[in-house]
């Protein structure tokens, strides 16, 4: 968490009213180990809300692991962390336009061209 975590930083993009989300990949980070995957998650939530009080969250890829970090989630429920959404489970990506910058390259398979 260090490469992203700077407080000062932190503060200036909430004091602009933006929202901020935590950006997860724990079970990568823990080997696969539920248990220390979910207590990580836990105390790095806690740590970022003595600055921000985070209330949504998303899985951070990790392209080289063998592990979904999103499956911590059939496990256990963010929801119980008091997270209101996880764009991965609370999106219906048929009724949102979403493009994505996926290993540096941006995508969206399911866009289309519009005209006005």
């Amino acid at each position: 968490m260090k490469e992203g975590y700077d407080e000062n930083i932190i503060r200036q993009i909430a004091d602009m009213g933006h929202e901020i989300g935590y950006h997860y990949e724990k079970l990568s980070i823990c080997r696969g180990n539920y248990v220390d995957s979910i207590l990580n998650f836990k105390l790095s939530l806690e740590k970022f809300r003595t600055i921000y009080h985070v209330k949504t969250i998303c899985m951070h890829g990790s392209p080289i692991s063998i592990y979904d970090n999103k499956k911590i989630w059939k496990k256990y429920d963010y929801r119980d962390y008091g997270i209101i959404a996880d764009p991965s489970f609370d999106i219906d990506y048929d009724e949102v336009f979403y493009i994505t910058d996926v290993v540096k390259k941006w995508i969206n398979t399911r866009a289309k061209a519009q005209r006005r």
